[in-house]
């Protein structure tokens, strides 16, 4: 499985970490040609920083199923200190993804 970005990096730590659809669908297809089967998709909003929304989620799902159609994905539900368990569980509800990472840690709290 590759893991090409995460939730707390942006360009500055690295010039080529994948934030757009766009490039993260590249980065998966190259990963793909590389041996890589699976991808752990992070994404991001509209100022490169972590997020949750389902509507981001689609459009990064949809370009890395055209540039790499035989991949597997797993989205991610980190918080990253943003978001909430609400939130968390919001995206899953409505994504209803194959695959998911969750941090019960995150999750499960008093």
């Amino acid at each position: 499985m590759a893991a090409p970005n995460g939730a707390r990096r942006d360009r500055r730590a690295h010039p080529q970490l994948p934030v757009t659809p766009q490039q993260t669908a590249e980065t998966a297809a190259a990963c793909f040609a590389a041996g890589a089967r699976a991808l752990h998709l992070h994404v991001r909003d509209s100022e490169g920083l972590h997020s949750l929304d389902p509507g981001r989620y689609r459009e990064a799902l949809d370009a890395v199923q055209e540039s790499a159609p035989a991949m597997a994905v797993q989205i991610t539900t980190e918080s990253a200190g943003l978001y909430d368990v609400t939130a968390q569980i919001a995206c899953l509800e409505a994504l209803r993804p194959a695959a998911a990472s969750v941090s019960v840690r995150e999750m499960a709290r008093d």
